[in-house]
């Protein structure tokens, strides 16, 4: 039987996001096709990358484990950190959205939307 790799993790300034529970990310590289009459499409032009992540957490009884919606408020710079599969993606930027959600017979959550460029290459873990 094959084995796969386990839950992703993610960590903000070196510190884990214990309560994380539906993580998305992508990576847009920004480039845009050339078109020419000539050739149609002649190549791509290179754009900025962008590194795009978005999470949901539960909010524990004590209260959030960070304050994302002062983050985003403040236009905070941070390091975000996505762990999984044997690799650690590091980004710095910004939190750009923070929302929450309460209803009956579930439990509250934030959701949390981050914009960056990533550092480095990939490190194995």
């Amino acid at each position: 039987m094959a084995e796969y790799s386990s839950t992703g993790s993610i960590w903000l300034d070196g510190t884990l996001i214990a309560q994380s529970n539906d993580i998305e990310w992508d990576e847009d590289s920004g480039d845009s096709p050339v078109f020419t009459s000539a050739e149609g499409l002649a190549g791509h032009s290179d754009g900025a990358a962008v590194f795009n992540a978005s999470f949901q957490s539960a909010i524990p009884a004590a209260g959030f484990e960070h304050d994302f919606l002062r983050m985003v408020r403040n236009h905070e710079t941070h390091n975000f950190e996505l762990r999984i599969a044997n690799k650690q993606y590091i980004a710095r930027g910004r939190f750009t959205k923070a929302s929450g959600k309460t209803a009956v017979n579930a439990p509250n959550s934030l959701s949390v939307t981050f914009n960056g460029k990533l550092v480095g290459e990939p490190i194995t873990i």
